[in-house]
């Protein structure tokens, strides 16, 4: 796989008016040599954030990427109360989108330069698990000027969450890979 999947995907996402921002998060975007970096089997992880997530329910949009049809296409909730879209396209490529809703980000981009995110306990929690997502590595394709700030302060001033038993499995069965 070469970083033109990200590239393709962050250009077809600048001419969609739904997306208001495209970022890529896992191995793909970490250090070349970090133990945990990309490897041949590595999927590509991004959060899209987008006006209508319910879109996203089905691939037929998929296409349009120049990479055929997807082989399989899979609309989930996964942790933390978002969504989550997988498929595979031709050439063993993977692909995982983490649906954030953009007006919940934009709030939380308004809480968090209130500092809300010290007082109130769902913002802080949210944001938590957004550091501990972003925190090994991330780069914007689209939205920077929008949520690179809101980024930027999650990882400097929230800490990674304090996950009971049950949000330890929920997380597990999130990142889970699909075998086909």
């Amino acid at each position: 796989m070469s970083q033109n999947f990200a590239e393709t995907l962050g250009q077809w996402a600048e001419r969609q008016k739904t997306i208001k921002g495209l970022v890529l998060i896992g191995s793909q975007v970490r250090e070349t040599g970090a133990i945990n970096d990309a490897d041949g089997e590595s999927d590509w992880d991004f959060q899209l954030i987008t006006s209508t997530p319910r879109q996203w329910t089905k691939g037929d949009w998929v296409e349009e990427l120049g990479y055929g049809k997807p082989l399989a296409y899979c609309y989930r909730p996964t942790f933390g109360g978002v969504n989550k879209v997988t498929f595979i396209l031709p050439g063993k490529i993977e692909v995982d989108l983490v649906l954030l809703v953009a007006g919940q980000m934009k709030g939380a981009r308004l809480g968090v330069a209130w500092g809300l995110h010290r007082r109130m306990d769902g913002l802080r929690k949210a944001m938590s698990l957004l550091a501990v997502v972003i925190r090994p590595g991330y780069r914007f394709l689209k939205g920077e000027a929008q949520f690179g700030g809101l980024y930027e302060r999650v990882i400097d001033e929230v800490a990674d969450p304090r996950l009971s038993d049950e949000e330890v499995v929920q997380l597990a069965e999130g990142l889970s890979l699909i075998h086909i």
